[in-house]
């Protein structure tokens, strides 16, 4: 996966989480931050940008295993 493409979801996952967050504000009739369950969402959104930014497709793992095995030790 691309840079670019890893900046852009983790955009939409800040997006998509301040979302929840606002809306736990609202429900809860806080004015900011979203009480326990603000703090567990902002958790698994900071879960979830790791992953994002960790993720490898297999292809790209196979290159690099096989990148190490052409070595010419001769």
């Amino acid at each position: 996966m691309r840079t670019l493409s890893k900046i852009g979801l983790t955009f939409l996952a800040i997006m998509i989480g301040g979302v929840i967050i606002a809306g736990l504000n609202e429900a809860q009739g806080t004015k900011a931050g979203g009480g326990p369950i603000g703090v567990i969402f902002a958790l698994g959104l900071f879960a979830a940008i790791r992953a994002i930014w960790k993720w490898k497709p297999e292809n790209e793992k196979d290159q690099e295993q096989n990148n190490s095995n052409k070595l010419d030790k001769s």
